[in-house]
């Protein structure tokens, strides 16, 4: 069969399997002009098409599509095929959910600062189209997407969250010198406390005279999560902990695996004051793979140093213009001002109801405040310091095998 057959067959079947399949043809031959003619430039294009019920499917081959075209073209180019796209299906499929989100990412990516406030509009437009629906896609940052105008007139309103929080160790300023901060709900600190500690006192050079004490968060600690904190842990490693208590069965699974990602960020503010010094927040999924010296002493250089640049789909993602991975906050007036509106912007817009989602409200927050505070003349005067993930830490979901080897490999060593 040629291509042509074999498109046709595809689109008469609304067959997105198959179509995916033909798009990752062209991807691989780099042939994006002529992908673009198929999909669209043509009086038998393929798109759009009404999808019927496969919302999901058809929403993220678009997706797709127009990464390829913002990857491959120039900007004005890529922008106008995707208006007039999404033009078109609105005529065919309506003011669906797709429609606002890929509306909202055209804008964000046009105009990039300037009509972001709109852009956030349309993100709270499709999360109200999603709301109801069992899509993971939505969880991409769409509900977590708040306009800055309606967070700066809610910065005098006190949020109140109903969880306690119990602080253990020792908290001596005069012996740290710095924090890393990691946090884990009982599942995941079962699964990688151990090789993140182990790792961790692997790279301390004692002869040095530099102290880093790690601090470990569990939300909702169970007894198991007790016993290796208390019995295993308290002989082999140096740490200091806290158990954060909070009731979260009335919300969906995903906003519990959202909520397990925030306390790292929403404790930095209370632990810069508790400890006095600078705090490094990462993920437990992972082990400190380079020199831990080395990257504080970089990181020495900015008052603050963030995560940018690290998404290679910018276009789309917004919020993975700046990684929640690693930080680093110095003990200082900016950091402690990021730190104090991130918490803010958390605690404000998580959502608790059993509908939500909240997915990566950890990394927009951060791309939010960034922005907010961008325009502060002192800010302009102290550069953000930028950083990666790879110049501290290897993360489990990129070791051979994945999550579930990385757990199997550091068991047994």
């Amino acid at each position: 069969m040629n291509m042509e057959d074999r498109i046709n067959l595809a689109v008469d079947k609304r067959d997105i399997l198959e179509l995916n399949n033909i798009i990752s043809l062209y991807e691989k031959e780099g042939k994006i002009i002529e992908l673009s003619n198929i999909m669209q430039g043509s009086k038998n294009a393929i798109l759009p098409f009404d999808y019927g019920n496969q919302e999901e499917q058809y929403g993220k081959m678009i997706e797709r599509y127009f990464l390829l075209l913002a990857r491959n073209l120039k900007k004005e180019n890529y922008c106008s095929l995707i208006e007039d796209l999404i033009s078109k299906d609105f005529c065919i499929n309506g003011e669906t959910y797709w429609y606002y989100h890929h509306k909202a990412h055209l804008l964000d990516n046009l105009y990039y600062d300037k009509m972001q406030d709109e852009a956030d509009i349309l993100f709270s437009m499709a999360a109200a189209k999603a709301r109801s629906k069992d899509l993971f896609h939505i969880t991409n940052g769409v509900f977590s997407t708040r306009s800055l105008k309606y967070f700066e007139s809610m910065l005098s309103v006190d949020v109140k969250k109903r969880n306690i929080i119990e602080y253990y160790g020792n908290y001596i300023f005069s012996k740290q010198d710095s924090c890393f901060l990691i946090c884990a709900d009982s599942k995941y600190f079962k699964n990688y406390s151990f090789a993140f500690l182990n790792s961790f006192r692997n790279s301390i050079n004692k002869n040095s005279g530099f102290n880093i004490i790690p601090h470990i968060h569990i939300i909702n600690p169970d007894q198991e999560c007790k016993e290796l904190i208390l019995d295993k842990y308290k002989d082999e490693f140096t740490f200091n902990y806290s158990f954060e208590y909070i009731d979260l069965d009335n919300i969906s699974d995903h906003s519990k695996r959202a909520y397990y990602t925030t306390p790292r960020y929403t404790l930095v503010p209370d632990l810069l004051e508790l400890y006095g010094v600078d705090i490094i927040v990462s993920e437990i999924d992972a082990v400190i793979g380079k020199n831990l010296y080395e990257f504080v002493r970089f990181c020495r250089n900015y008052e603050l140093a963030l995560s940018q640049g690290v998404s290679s789909m910018n276009f789309y993602y917004h919020y993975g213009r700046i990684s929640a991975i690693l930080s680093y906050f110095g003990n200082n007036f900016l950091s402690k001002t990021f730190a104090k509106l991130n918490k803010k912007y958390i605690d404000l817009y998580f959502d608790f109801s059993k509908t939500s989602t909240n997915w990566l409200i950890d990394q927009i927050s951060l791309y939010k405040i960034f922005k907010f505070l961008k325009s502060d003349i002192y800010v302009k005067n102290n550069t953000i310091g930028k950083i990666n993930a790879n110049m501290l830490v290897e993360l489990a979901q990129h070791f051979p095998g994945g999550k579930e080897a990385f757990i199997k490999h550091y068991k047994k060593n």
